[in-house]
């Protein structure tokens, strides 16, 4: 895809948009190029008009059915059409000049549909292909699955790939994060929020306690929400412990001598972070021992079918499950909570 297709796509979204976090733009951004890229492999024209795909605004119609039948197209159709009606709603003037049709407000009633089907619907959440290994899963079942990489790391207390695939394990199943730990960084003293206001961090505070501060995210905006601090002590602790000799090992340093170092080592490409597609591997490769193939994501649906399951809907306990995962209760409901036949 051109670069300077994405650059106007981009800076149409801002403009249109200017409440929306950096984030959440680029994400949008993400998801119209794939779609752009499935419909120029079909003849589309993908051509911007005034920053807009000339396809969006001749083939309405087109786009819609490639959005709702083409499995290229790897992202939820409520998603897309959000993402469409983002980067169009800034210039209507131009959507009813293309063969009489309101390109937008085609794409408008297509999200309309979506969006009142999932509301009104009382029907279950039936899981995607990909989601089908989740079937009989559970966390303790992850958390046990993670001895594979323990053990290994026993025999050899510098192996630090073990090390590193038991901490991003344990990250998963215990605090049950979305990607957050790609940007982070191991700190020995607390990050002030003026000076880092986005910077995720490990705050060391000595070997029998850490605090994982979360200060940006899909739905925290630096700077402006509260932080999210979660202390770690126990097995899990000892688990970063044994991460930090191994990678002390590596580097020839102590981390207590150190500051500001990824969390994440990366043996690797250049640059200090691993980026987010990096991290989406390790955790992978975590249980790939066990022929499962997961996601953070994946992982955290785990947790919130564990829970309908262990307390059978209790409204209390779903509230609590909302706040470790950082969503609500309607995204909860809707995008989590998968039944099985």
């Amino acid at each position: 895809m051109n670069e300077k297709i994405i650059q106007s796509i981009t800076q149409e979204l801002i403009k249109n948009n200017p409440s929306l976090r950096e984030q959440t733009i680029n994400q949008y951004q993400r998801v119209i190029v794939r779609l752009l890229k499935v419909l120029e492999e079909k003849g589309e024209d993908v051509r911007l008009c005034n920053n807009i795909p000339m396809c969006f605004l001749k083939s309405a119609e087109v786009v819609c059915d490639v959005i709702e039948n083409d499995d290229k197209v790897d992202v939820t159709k409520k998603n897309i059409y959000t993402c469409i009606i983002s980067l169009m709603r800034g210039q209507a003037i131009l959507y009813d000049v293309w063969m009489g049709d309101d390109a937008l407000a085609i794409f408008r009633d297509k999200f309309t549909i979506i969006k009142n089907k999932i509301n009104a619907s009382s029907e279950l959440q039936n899981p995607k292909k990909k989601e089908l290994q989740l079937k009989d899963l559970t966390i303790k079942k992850l958390k046990s699955g993670l001895s594979f990489h323990a053990n290994k790391l026993r025999k050899d207390k510098y192996d630090l790939d073990s090390a590193l695939l038991l901490l991003v394990g344990t990250i998963n199943t215990e605090l049950c994060l979305r990607n957050e730990p790609a940007s982070m960084v191991i700190t020995n003293n607390y990050l002030d929020r003026e000076m880092f206001p986005k910077q995720n961090f490990l705050w060391n505070k000595g070997r029998n306690k850490k605090i994982f501060i979360i200060r940006e995210n899909k739905v925290r905006e630096g700077g402006k929400d509260p932080e999210k601090a979660l202390e770690i002590v126990g097995k899990f602790n000892s688990y970063i412990n044994k991460y930090f000799v191994a990678l002390e090992n590596k580097i020839g340093d102590k981390i207590c001598e150190l500051d500001m170092i990824p969390l994440i080592y990366k043996t690797k490409g250049d640059g200090d972070l691993i980026t987010n597609g990096g991290y989406v591997q390790l955790v992978k490769r975590c249980w790939q021992h066990m022929d499962l193939t997961l996601t953070s994501t994946l992982i955290r649906k785990v947790f919130a079918i564990d829970i309908r399951n262990q307390f059978n809907g209790k409204i209390t306990e779903e509230k609590k499950a909302c706040e470790k995962l950082d969503h609500s209760l309607a995204v909860h409901n809707n995008s989590y909570v998968l039944f099985f036949e």
